[in-house]
């Protein structure tokens, strides 16, 4: 990242540009046991992938609301605490992780929301609520696009500290409160750098980013 930090003018990325980042993400594959959430993993090497572009990533720690269903509690999947925030509940993470980059934030993990929101984890604690089963959630939204790419102060917008969104398809991405006891490590996935960067050379990723004068 360090060439990034470096570079004071304004960057412009192209949506080919952003697909071809996102297709290189999403080659990779995990096999995670249950109640592990996937977003923390798709995005760390989404943080990788962007450093490898001379593009600034940072984690961006908070929660996840996404309205899937006709009903506005049931099919509504929350990876957040009490508050719509995301936090550490007895050492464990409820909430959601993406990226940040300049006035952008980033998330590789739309692909996933599926099958991990609208199944049980096993989990009694994240599973139930107040010792009572949460039922599974129906899913009738429209299909998620592959990423999402998009100005950090339109979504911040979106989000309250109550309820659940009205529109289906609408996602609150949420804020953090207390202390990040357990943070994503950027150089956990190290030995993956090589074949990404491969993949970013070849896509000519660098060369098509625009630093307009």
């Amino acid at each position: 990242m360090g060439e990034a930090n470096r570079r004071p003018q304004s960057r412009v990325v192209p949506d080919d540009v952003r697909e071809d980042i996102a297709k290189i993400v999403h080659a990779v594959r995990f096999e995670l046991p249950p109640g592990c959430g996937s977003c923390a993993f798709v995005n760390a090497v989404g943080v990788m992938v962007l450093d490898l572009c001379d593009l600034p990533a940072e984690f961006e720690y908070g929660g996840l609301v996404y309205r899937c269903g006709p009903d506005a509690m049931v099919d509504t999947v929350a990876w957040c605490g009490h508050g719509n925030v995301g936090r550490f509940i007895d050492g464990v993470f409820h909430g959601h992780i993406w990226v940040r980059s300049d006035r952008d934030w980033i998330d590789f993990s739309l692909p996933l929301w599926q099958r991990e929101g609208a199944s049980h984890t096993g989990l009694t604690l994240v599973d139930t609520m107040g010792g009572i089963p949460i039922p599974v959630a129906t899913w009738t939204a429209p299909p998620l696009p592959k990423f999402f790419w998009g100005p950090i102060r339109k979504e911040r917008e979106r989000w309250r500290p109550s309820g659940t969104p009205t529109t289906l398809g609408e996602a609150w991405y949420c804020p953090f409160s207390g202390e990040i006891t357990m943070p994503v490590d950027r150089h956990e996935m190290k030995e993956l750098k090589p074949l990404l960067l491969k993949r970013v050379e070849l896509a000519g990723i660098r060369e098509r980013i625009l630093y307009p004068v």
